[in-house]
């Protein structure tokens, strides 16, 4: 009634009805009665709101992944098991170094793309060529012997030693520099090197830490680390198994036990992560199905493939620099990433831009085959051809190649080496007028100095120019990270503009881990068990 009467329309239908008796009026009670009535409603109308208000905020939560957990193992599918550490191969693959990471500590460790402390808490430079170390201190090895002063030394005197017969201890590139070392007290060492080097302490990333006492007497074959895990099976190429180190100084893992095993290809590492065999895979290739239930990241690796020129060949036809101009234009890098049937992004300098010494401002490489065509019409012999030595892996790479150089009338014959080391010597002889390679550093001075320097250790392209070697000297003497970047930013510009290589395509890594696993990787795109925790997928508080 009273809701009729509020409405204009139904009062003046009222005054059209025939009169009727007068209803009568409602006792106090009724009304009394309806307002109560009234009043349930409404409280219940208030709470059924409330309630699919929550209902349905709880609904729409979003969920939240939470890591940090506990596990009691983790399978890990893996590349290479060539051997312990130090009894592994010379020039050990970087699958072996990231197993053996984790039984055994260095001085320093790479965590994203710093340089962090690891036995070494803190590190000075008296001058120039000394690097002073602190070690840290109440560190046992998982042998139970205490680390003391006279390990380190120990350690990186067997790695400058020749090897021999007597001495079948790894050696490396990295550890050519160093001159000596020098135990100061019981808690301070000190590295003196050849000559000043600023990047020295992404060299040390190769130098692993043993227990001289515990080497002298067990053996090599029984070398126990301070690392947050020890061995407690391997079998060579095959499979190996490690538990957390009791004795660990720093922050216990979260999984308790790892096991690597190994797969030689994608196609077999694809087909263990199916049939639940394990629960991480680093793969390379370009097509891949990864099946349900499992996370992927794919990942910038720190290497560029590179088409290298031989400086030092007899057929001096390349070291015209419009003809390597002219090659480097020809090239569409897209297409040979496709044809090569690789996962990659183009690259247009030698560096990662996860490696100190990317030059963030140099454009991008484009082909461009008609300028490449005027510049070999203008600069080339009658008939010009280029010879590309390469190993199995990267021949079909080559080949991509080959057809693209046709295009701007070179020549090419693609030449292939079962092995690296086959091919440096025909570099060496002058055999070979180019090459292909995909380099690692971990910082940007190494490249510099190593491959591009005139007297670097792993310069097989025998390229020479005063002003990089000038750049590079610049480099290893200065220890200011900003002017530091500066100059190797420098170096890279004029590196590129002088077309001594042309980058082909920096490597994408795709790292696929189960969904209850979860791991970070550092700039170098390594690997640590020790990185590894439980991940659960949560909704709201839980």
């Amino acid at each position: 009634m009273l809701i009729i009467d509020s409405m204009p329309e139904a009062a003046s239908l009222v005054q059209n009805q025939p009169q009727s008796p007068a209803p009568s009026t409602p006792s106090s009670g009724s009304k009394v009665k309806l307002l109560l009535i009234l009043a349930f409603l409404f409280v219940l109308g208030v709470v059924g709101f409330v309630a699919f208000q929550v209902f349905n905020t709880k609904g729409e939560q979003e969920e939240k992944i939470v890591t940090g957990l506990e596990r009691d193992e983790v399978r890990l599918g893996w590349s290479d098991l060539t051997g312990t550490y130090p009894t592994n191969d010379p020039s050990p693959l970087a699958a072996d170094t990231q197993f053996n990471d984790v039984v055994f500590d260095k001085l320093v460790e790479l965590k994203g793309s710093s340089i962090v402390p690891e036995l070494a808490t803190k590190w000075t430079n008296p001058n120039p060529l000394t690097w002073r170390f602190e070690i840290r201190k109440k560190v046992k090895f998982s042998s139970g012997d205490e680390l003391v002063a006279e390990d380190i030394k120990y350690s990186v005197d067997q790695l400058i030693k020749t090897v021999d017969d007597d001495n079948p201890w790894p050696t490396s590139l990295d550890t050519a520099i160093i001159k000596e070392v020098r135990v100061v007290d019981a808690d301070t060492v000190e590295i003196e090197t050849k000559e000043a080097d600023s990047a020295f302490l992404h060299r040390l990333l190769s130098v692993f830490v043993v227990s001289k006492k515990q080497i002298e007497r067990d053996g090599i074959a029984k070398a126990a680390g301070s690392g947050p895990y020890k061995v407690t099976s391997y079998e060579k190429d095959k499979r190996a198994e490690v538990v957390i180190n009791e004795n660990y100084w720093g922050a216990k893992p979260k999984v308790k036990k790892g096991v690597f095993i190994v797969y030689s290809t994608d196609k077999e590492l694809l087909a263990a992560l199916r049939k639940g065999e394990i629960d991480y895979a680093h793969l390379s290739g370009a097509s891949l199905s990864v099946p349900s239930g499992f996370q992927v990241k794919k990942i910038e690796e720190p290497r560029v493939s590179m088409l290298f020129f031989n400086f030092a060949s007899s057929n001096k036809t390349f070291l015209t620099k419009n003809l390597r101009e002219a090659v480097k234009l020809a090239i569409d890098q897209n297409s040979l990433i496709k044809e090569a049937s690789v996962s990659a992004q183009p690259a247009n300098q030698f560096i990662t831009r996860s490696i100190v010494g990317y030059n963030s401002k140099l454009p991008e490489q484009k082909a461009n085959v008609e300028k490449a065509k005027s510049l070999v019409a203008v600069n080339a012999p009658a008939s010009l051809s280029l010879d590309i030595f390469t190993t199995p892996d990267r021949e079909a790479l080559a080949a991509a190649i080959e057809k693209q150089l046709a295009k701007i009338g070179i020549k090419v014959e693609v030449k292939v080496e079962e092995e690296f080391n086959t091919l440096v010597g025909k570099l060496f002889s002058g055999e070979a007028q180019s090459f292909i390679a995909g380099p690692t550093a971990t910082d940007g001075g190494e490249y510099i100095d190593v491959i591009f320097k005139t007297e670097g250790n792993s310069n097989l392209l025998s390229y020479s120019d005063k002003e990089v070697d000038e750049l590079s000297k610049k480099i290893n003497e200065t220890f200011n990270p900003t002017q530091r970047r500066t100059l190797l930013e420098e170096a890279v510009e004029k590196i590129i503009e002088d077309v001594p290589v042309v980058p082909l395509y920096a490597d994408t890594g795709t790292f696929v881990m189960r969904d209850n696993f979860d791991f970070t990787l550092n700039a170098y795109t390594d690997f640590h068990l020790d990185d590894v925790s439980g991940r659960e997928v949560r909704v709201g508080d839980e």
